[in-house]
């Protein structure tokens, strides 16, 4: 009878027990809408203040720990309270760290009056929060900071567009890159050029600004700058921007004086008849056809619209321009609102470019009365294929969404106007089958999710120029016949194997063959080229394609280059598949993380644990091993 009650008992107490447990996890989840913590900033000296973003809500008994490991072989782990919680969060290196160590956030304990619940950044973990990469930092050296001490013109302000603007750059230590945007006296974003000859007379040629945001008669200034110490941060100054350091330095400069020639007597104006939307309203990433009329064949057309209400704009360039279906899709990061054109830029074949806008006419910008305008609205679907992208307006929710999409989506990036594309977009698709499309004016760059080997910043400007261009010194000389170089930003290795697609211009069909052309990767340092693609066809969409994993110069040529200069490599990563890593590994890395997380969770031990102790007894009990009828009746 005894034996009877007690396990009756027991058992009723094992129900309670795992009620309890529940309980206590269900009250404890006070924190049901934090959503993540993302550290801001990759490096960091000791002591230093840690700046964070924390998506949650909180009240004034909140408190989070964030707990850091050293990733670089030695046992240390300690926990960081972050402060100033509400209002810009962050959390305070200790003094004893050593520079070149790497930490990892790997633990975040969330409490209030009612209960603590623990996250952790790896999958497995009880509570799973995803940092999107956005949970390391490297100790660097507790140096100078770098500071802009000077910048002030060094020669005529009264300029050509064929001129060079001469600057005086002062920083408390030096850079490898300093790179400007140039904006109209209207606050009109003109193009990011970089900074030439920083160790001797710096200068900017305002020939060479690019096709998407070109210069034109008028007055303009620097409103943005960024110093680049080391090929990898970057110290941001500007006149608008909250999250830059205050540009306090005043750069104005002029263009043409109305009475200057024109750079090229030989431009031809693009006549536009007619302009009209077919749609007043659409959704973000949804597609807007567009009905215009032109009197020449036009191979990019940029349209900017503005929300009078916010001052929002949004930049978008047509689709289909050689068909009857002409259209352009709706930045996924566009703001909601009402949005009117008041600005276009059309360029035809032959590289002749007209600008349009509804102000007043002028010697380089024509008028046109656009009558379009388009409400934004907000998105009520869930299911998404494509995202539209402008890589100035990338946040944290919107990756995190990228995130928790399903496989089989491509996010389309624009980033004519910021070419940095931040390491935290390749950290969103890495290893699922998701692919990033780069546009940055006449190139392409496609990435695969299940391709990307490690994360990390990149910059996609890339300059396309003649084999015959002074800039090719170092390769005219080995060339057969002229060639198209493409010449990339100093990237080092990809975050993983790139197809590139290259869009035939008229300029580049005037030197190669229309079908198609050989590439070839140029060895600056063995002073030879390998061949990356014997032979690429050109894509029904008019694209030559082909895959690299590092940035450097290539070079696309109709001939094949002489023998001598061709070195035994291939780089052909199209034919050996050298980047595409299986899964495998990082499974086992995330089934170990289960693991390890469960081991360093005491809470979820003891619960484990009364839970098997409570089987345990049961099981023996029902085996008569303890408290046996037999035992009991003696």
């Amino acid at each position: 009878m005894k034996r009877k009650i007690l396990l009756s008992i027991l058992i009723i107490a094992l129900i309670l027990s795992t009620i309890l447990i529940n309980f206590s996890n269900a009250e404890s989840s006070a924190f049901e809408k934090f959503t993540g913590m993302f550290i801001k900033t990759a490096e960091a000296k000791p002591g230093d203040k840690v700046y964070v973003d924390l998506y949650m809500n909180y009240d004034s008994s909140t408190k989070v720990t964030a707990y850091l490991m050293n990733q670089s072989g030695k046992n240390q782990y300690f926990g960081l309270n972050v402060e100033s919680i509400g209002n810009n969060p962050y959390i305070v290196l200790p003094n004893d760290v050593v520079p070149g160590d790497r930490f990892e956030m790997t633990v975040i304990d969330v409490s209030d009056s009612k209960g603590t619940v623990t996250y952790g950044t790896s999958y497995g973990n009880q509570n799973y929060t995803n940092c999107l990469g956005k949970k390391y930092i490297t100790i660097i050296e507790n140096k100078e900071e770098l500071v802009l001490k000077n910048l002030s013109i060094s020669g005529d302000s009264q300029l050509s567009k064929n001129d060079k603007l001469y600057l005086n750059i002062d920083t408390t230590e030096s850079v490898n890159f300093v790179t400007v945007v140039l904006t109209n006296k209207d606050s009109t974003k003109g193009p990011l050029v970089s900074v030439q000859d920083l160790k001797g007379k710096a200068y900017i040629d305002l020939s060479y600004t690019g096709t998407q945001r070109p210069l034109y008669d008028g007055e303009w200034y620097i409103s943005d700058l960024w110093l680049n110490p080391d090929k990898q941060n970057y110290v941001h100054y500007s006149k608008n921007s909250q999250d830059a350091l205050p540009l306090n330095y005043d750069i104005r400069f002029t263009i043409g004086d109305g009475n200057s020639i024109k750079d090229d007597v030989s431009v031809e104006t693009i006549n536009l008849n007619s302009f009209k939307l077919a749609a007043t309203s659409a959704k973000k990433s949804e597609r807007v056809n567009v009905n215009m009329s032109a009197n020449k064949e036009l191979s990019q057309v940029m349209l900017s619209f503005i929300d009078k209400n916010s001052d929002n704009t949004m930049i978008v360039y047509l689709k289909g321009l050689d068909t009857d279906n002409k259209y352009f899709i709706v930045p996924y990061t566009t703001e909601t609102g009402t949005y009117e054109l008041n600005y276009a830029i059309l360029k035809d074949i032959d590289g002749n470019k007209t600008h349009y806008r509804k102000g007043v006419e002028t010697e380089e910008i024509k008028h046109f009365d656009f009558d379009s305008t388009i409400t934004i609205e907000k998105n009520d679907d869930s299911k998404k294929s494509l995202l539209y992208l402008d890589n100035d307006n990338i946040t944290m929710d919107i990756l995190n969404e990228i995130y928790e999409m399903d496989d089989n989506i491509s996010i389309e990036v624009n980033a004519d106007n910021n070419p940095i594309v931040d390491k935290a977009l390749f950290e969103a698709i890495k290893g699922a089958d998701k692919n990033i499309i780069l546009q940055y004016n006449d190139i392409e760059w496609i990435f695969n999710g299940k391709d990307i080997k490690e994360a990390k910043s990149i910059d996609v400007s890339t300059n396309i120029y003649k084999s015959t261009n002074e800039k090719s010194t170092d390769i005219n000389t080995m060339l057969v016949d002229t060639g198209i170089i493409l010449e990339f930003a100093e990237n080092g290795f990809l975050p993983g194997k790139c197809l590139i697609r290259v869009h035939s211009t008229k300029e580049i069909i005037d030197i190669l063959n229309k079908q198609e052309a050989k590439i070839y990767y140029y060895n600056n340092e063995a002073n030879n080229f390998n061949k990356v693609k014997m032979q690429t066809i050109l894509t029904d969409d008019n694209y030559y394609e082909f895959y690299i994993n590092h940035n450097s110069k290539y070079v696309m040529t109709e001939e094949e280059i002489n023998p001598t200069y061709v070195s035994s490599i291939t780089t052909d990563l199209e034919l050996n598949g050298g980047l595409t890593d299986t899964l495998s590994n990082t499974e086992t890395k995330e089934k170990t993380s289960f693991i390890g997380n469960i081991l360093n969770n005491r809470k979820l031990l003891k619960q484990l644990g009364i839970i098997l102790i409570c089987i345990i007894i049961l099981t023996l009990i029902g085996k008569g091993v303890i408290l046996s009828n037999k035992n009991s009746k003696k």
